[in-house]
């Protein structure tokens, strides 16, 4: 669903834009797309294809007049999990300033969110 789902919806409401030559597409990520989690690895690679997809699809719909976005909100801690999954997580990791997750692919956090 990460990847594929957002695919077949953006096809579905795409026609009618294209026709209108104006539209928004925002997608939804997470800053997984940006780095590599230990025992995330199938989430953070759907994550990064999705952000590839939508930059591509965005230079791919200009000249049609539509445009496509992705948020990217950063982690944040909750009780839901149990401590058990963080085992495996170094404690480097888990204290990570949220901006490296930006600094990883050498932009900025602001220039990666008006990006």
């Amino acid at each position: 669903m990460n990847l594929f789902g957002v695919i077949a919806m953006t096809r579905a409401v795409l026609p009618p834009m294209r026709q209108q030559k104006s539209g928004l597409i925002i997608n939804l990520s997470s800053s997984a797309g940006r780095l590599s989690i230990p025992y995330f690895g199938l989430y953070c690679a759907s994550k990064w294809a999705l952000e590839t997809w939508v930059e591509t699809l965005n230079y791919e719909l200009q000249p049609h007049g539509v445009e496509s976005i992705l948020l990217e909100p950063s982690g944040h801690g909750t009780d839901r999990r149990p401590p058990r999954h963080r085992r495996g997580i170094p404690e480097w990791f888990r204290r990570r300033p949220s901006s490296l997750v930006s600094q990883r692919r050498g932009r900025s956090k602001t220039s990666a969110l008006a990006s």
